[in-house]
């Protein structure tokens, strides 16, 4: 089942940036992102196979936003299959990239920060037949992650950039003063489960296109065109109009 396709969902994500050719080299080198377009303000990146995409924006003289402010927790990729994560997760070690990770039951997800802090979530979907729902909430955990396992899948391959289908996943934003989940409800993110102060919201029984935690913040963003980190978001909804709106974190969220 295609989560990412006929329903609501994220597709693209804008993060105001320090140093471009840091982050460039970063995203496509590194993490092995296809490069879509670039220009001295900043870059564009994607993955074959998809039209999700990254806008990476440089910004002069920005501000940088307080631990207690809204904002980023996570930005989320979706990888095709857990071989792919294995060959993730090898080409990590071999750069000496910090790496955690964890088993949440609905998916297997490794975690990572980009030069600047943004966090990063790379991960790989369980089959969603294996997925236990009960009473509209399916459950979800955090559990070690069985690295030696998936490695153990991608045998001798080695990492070769971003597979083909690799997809912008979900989006885990650092909630305000209070969450509010009926304003993602209006777009057709509906709540797939609250864990710890945090509400995951999908679409079409996906386990989160988008969460919103408390667990580090809470007041609403401050200025975001002007600070360093997430600017804005985009998603698509089948039958929507476009308009552009402030979220209750205080982003703005693009509806095309």
């Amino acid at each position: 089942m295609n989560f990412h396709k006929d329903n609501a969902h994220v597709t693209n994500i804008t993060l105001n940036i320090q140093d471009l050719n840091k982050q460039k080299d970063f995203y496509i080198n590194v993490l092995g992102m296809k490069l879509i377009e670039e220009s001295d303000s900043g870059f564009v990146a994607g993955f074959d196979g998809s039209t999700h995409t990254f806008t990476f924006e440089v910004l002069e003289n920005g501000r940088v936003a307080a631990q207690s402010e809204a904002g980023l927790f996570h930005i989320a990729i979706l990888l095709p299959t857990r071989a792919d994560l294995g060959r993730f997760i090898k080409h990590t070690f071999q750069k000496q990239i910090p790496l955690s990770g964890g088993d949440h039951l609905v998916s297997e997800a490794t975690y990572l920060v980009d030069p600047e802090g943004n966090g990063i979530e790379v991960y790989v979907d369980r089959k969603p037949d294996t997925w236990t729902w009960s009473n509209g909430q399916v459950a979800m955990d955090t559990l070690a992650l069985d690295f030696a396992g998936i490695v153990e899948l991608s045998g001798n391959t080695e990492w070769a950039g971003m597979p083909e289908g690799t997809m912008i996943g979900h989006l885990h934003l650092k909630g305000g003063e209070s969450i509010n989940p009926e304003f993602y409800g209006k777009y057709g993110f509906e709540i797939a489960t609250k864990v710890m102060s945090a509400y995951f919201m999908g679409s079409n029984k996906y386990h989160h296109h988008i969460a919103v935690n408390q667990w580090q913040s809470n007041k609403a963003r401050i200025d975001p065109a002007h600070t360093y980190g997430l600017k804005s978001f985009n998603i698509s909804v089948p039958d929507a109009k476009s308009e552009t709106v402030e979220t209750p974190e205080g982003i703005e969220m693009i509806v095309n």
